[in-house]
């Protein structure tokens, strides 16, 4: 899932032209976001009177551009890819103003264990976190280290930051329902799509357990109690397909650390 990222604010795009030597009008052209799920779409708006002069393409074939009106477009993809939008004004005389933009698709899930939902642990922020998931349904703030804890009850997924920064440094996903003790209304349902090559927790009827993950990954590179109290198991798999940077850990209960036959995953740490 890992691609290139484009580090661009949220902005508009400005058309200028000029006409015997001063500006007589310009076009304003809105992009209401650069990060998307495939399953999502970028609209593109421009003010009446000047639609007929714009054209917006893409160099990826892999992303689509619909004119849905003159005034109106609608810019998507079936599958992660990154592409430039290339939104030209023609003036009179064959004259041509273009102006390119980045965008992103993304994929649910994670492929790779160092990408999830599109966030790159240790690279991305949370300010593309509100692009891609929205705002989460509580957040949590440590006065003492300044990190944040963002919790999305809905979709299944905790966000923790490094820090006082916004950089996200670790991504939890709930493989059941889960909530957070002494908060009213966190009841949380479990994140519902695939984990790398495993499998998912969207259906009921799908045994997924640490017998999937063994079989997939082999054995990990620790096997600790994580929590005496409640026999909660670790199992860490540390450095990832050669990648220093890719950690994940399982969780779930066992009065053995050996014994993980038939267990049901309770989360899944990325950090």
């Amino acid at each position: 899932m890992k691609i290139i990222k484009y580090l661009l604010k949220p902005f508009f795009l400005l058309l200028l032209f000029n006409s015997c030597g001063s500006m007589k009008t310009f076009e304003e052209l809105n992009i209401d976001k650069e990060h998307v799920f495939v399953d999502d779409g970028i609209v593109i708006k421009t003010k009446k009177g000047r639609c007929s002069k714009i054209s917006i393409t893409s160099d990826n074939p892999d992303i689509r551009v619909l004119k849905k009106s003159n005034c109106y477009y609608y810019v998507s993809s079936l599958k992660e890819s990154t592409g430039e939008i290339s939104i030209t004004f023609n003036r009179k005389k064959n004259n041509s103003i273009s102006k390119t933009s980045v965008v992103n698709f993304y994929e649910h899930g994670t492929k790779d264990f160092a990408t999830v939902e599109g966030l790159k642990i240790d690279y991305d922020t949370t300010e593309k976190a509100l692009t891609l998931l929205g705002s989460p349904e509580w957040i949590y703030k440590n006065k003492k280290t300044k990190k944040e804890s963002w919790f999305y009850y809905s979709k299944g997924l905790a966000i923790y930051t490094e820090n006082d920064s916004k950089t996200i440094g670790a991504i939890r996903a709930y493989c059941t329902s889960w909530n957070i003790d002494n908060v009213k209304d966190s009841n949380g349902k479990a994140y519902p799509y695939q984990i790398y090559n495993i499998g998912d927790f969207s259906s009921e009827n799908e045994i997924f357990n640490m017998n999937n993950v063994i079989n997939s990954l082999g054995e990990p590179n620790i096997k600790r109690m994580f929590n005496p109290k409640n026999s909660t198991i670790s199992y860490d798999y540390i450095g990832f397909n050669n990648d220093k940077t890719t950690n994940f850990s399982f969780f779930f209960k066992s009065t053995d650390v050996s014994d993980y036959k038939g267990k049901q995953i309770e989360m899944i740490n990325f950090y």
